[in-house]
């Protein structure tokens, strides 16, 4: 009879069994040793139970530890750089009146995310190195980037849409993180500033600014790159920057207005104050991006993430690189392109002319560029 009892009790499950077992040990009629046997038996399944709840309390106890600490902060939204290198890259797309435009996927969406509207943009200028700041401002993890140009306050017909539309195409991000999104376009549009104005009249503004002449050919060089690509033809640089007539400055050729950086400070400070600004040097930037990167992060009072160790120079490219372990994340083919010669009559002309230029803008914003 006590085989047949430890039969059944090895195939009991769980705390079922325990109770299978004492409910036969009430009616065996044994010796006092076999009582004895079942008081044991008895005692072990009651600790047993006790063990089980115990160990059952502290798993729910740390379950919701670790979702706290999981849902509190948006630092896991930045997995390791060959992650965050595949989601600039990988887009989804949706029709939205004439625009193809692509939404970007971000996979840890949660009940504790949404899609905000900005809270800073990078403004401009083009071709000052607008897109390394925000891909480098993207590994820190308070802030969360929209991977496109918008384009949302300078072309009519996105403007039109509403910021409905606008803030659906920001990324997903927790309410401790900062938004930001880049259009070098805004900085030199005309009714820009009122319209960023109107939707927030506090934001934080980055603009990051080159040396006019070398924006100027910089700019010139991608659009004939561009045209150069679908087999159309070009001018030359000097052709189109030298009035034929006068053999001055052609103030009327689009790169000459974009580097006139005075004038469209001016309108930009008529709706914003000047401490909603954080001025950028693209020289310095190239040179040390960690120090800039640290000004922008006291700018936006967020805590200081940006090291040395995670960016390296390199050599062939002649700028600096994410580092991510033995691999390096550098910016594509079209960033650092060799600018082509430029007849140094022309450029002498050039540094003429924007020399009173820069000077204005100096006296505006109250910092000195250090421009030839």
């Amino acid at each position: 009879m006590t085989a047949k009892m430890k039969k059944k009790k090895s195939k009991g499950q769980g705390l079922s069994g325990c109770t299978k077992v004492l409910t036969q040990s009430q009616s065996i009629q044994t010796d006092g040793n076999s009582i004895d046997s079942v008081k044991a038996s008895s005692k072990f399944c009651s600790c047993r139970q006790r063990v089980l709840a115990i160990f059952l309390l502290i798993g729910i106890v740390c379950c919701f530890c670790i979702y706290g600490i999981y849902t509190s902060s948006g630092a896991h939204l930045k997995s390791d750089l060959s992650s965050y290198t595949e989601m600039s890259s990988n887009t989804q797309h949706e029709t939205q009146g004439d625009y193809d435009f692509g939404v970007d996927s971000y996979p840890f969406h949660s009940r504790h995310t949404q899609r905000r509207l900005p809270q800073c943009i990078i403004i401009g200028v083009r071709k000052g190195g607008t897109r390394a700041l925000l891909n480098f401002l993207d590994l820190h993890p308070d802030i969360q980037t929209a991977g496109r140009e918008m384009h949302f306050f300078d072309e009519p017909d996105r403007y039109k849409l509403g910021l409905n539309w606008y803030r659906k195409r920001m990324p997903f991000s927790f309410r401790n993180q900062i938004t930001i999104e880049k259009t070098p376009a805004y900085f030199v549009e005309e009714h820009v500033a009122g319209k960023v104005h109107e939707m927030n009249s506090s934001i934080k503004l980055l603009l990051i600014l080159r040396d006019p002449v070398e924006r100027m050919i910089s700019d010139y060089l991608q659009v004939r790159t561009n045209k150069e690509e679908k087999g159309k033809s070009y001018h030359r640089f000097e052709d189109l920057v030298i009035d034929k007539e006068t053999g001055g400055i052609r103030e009327s050729y689009t790169p000459v207005r974009r580097s006139k950086y005075h004038v469209h400070m001016a309108r930009w400070l008529k709706y914003f104050s000047l401490d909603q600004f954080l001025l950028i040097s693209s020289e310095r930037f190239a040179e040390d991006p960690v120090t800039q990167l640290q000004r922008v992060e006291a700018f936006l009072d967020i805590d200081p993430q940006f090291k040395r160790d995670m960016f390296v120079y390199n050599e062939t490219k002649g700028f600096y690189c994410i580092r991510d372990e033995d691999e390096h994340v550098c910016l594509g083919e079209s960033k650092g392109r060799k600018h082509p010669n430029i007849d140094p009559a022309v450029l002498a002309k050039l540094r003429a002319f924007f020399r009173p230029q820069n000077k204005k803008f100096y006296s505006l914003v109250g910092v000195n560029f250090g421009w030839p």
